[in-house]
């Protein structure tokens, strides 16, 4: 008797037509950075942490881009580099999915850099509340 059986559950949600559905992974990504949000404007409030509520919003799409870009580039070069040398544009297709965590935690990870530098706020700061 095999007790290692994986459930064949279907990674889409809902699919919308042609190239474009709803993925599980998606949802779980979206589902992370509103509590990340949440958690951010509530943390905003401390003397301690060096942003605002407002810087909050604007960080918040720095690191959904910076996810997806830092996602995507990995699982591209680590899990399918040969689709990505014949064909670069291969990149930009993110509905044929493929996004890996560890590198939307490298993304996540400098985009937060280069937002905290911007706006002049120690990098460490702003890594203690994320």
């Amino acid at each position: 008797m095999n007790y290692w059986h994986q459930p064949d559950i279907s990674p889409v949600i809902w699919h919308i037509g042609g190239p474009f559905m709803i993925r599980w992974y998606s949802l779980l990504y979206v589902g992370g950075f509103m509590v990340g949000r949440a958690i951010l404007k509530h943390l905003s409030k401390e003397d301690r942490f060096l942003f605002t509520s407002e810087d909050v919003d604007q960080l918040i799409v720095w690191l959904l881009v910076g996810c997806v870009i830092g996602a995507r580039l990995i699982y591209c070069l680590v899990y399918d580099p040969s689709n990505t040398f014949s064909d670069p544009l291969y990149v930009f297709q993110i509905y044929k999915g493929g996004l890996s965590f560890h590198g939307g935690l490298l993304g996540v990870m400098a985009a937060g850099y280069l937002w905290a530098r911007q706006k002049g706020i120690p990098f460490w700061n702003l890594g203690d509340a994320m």
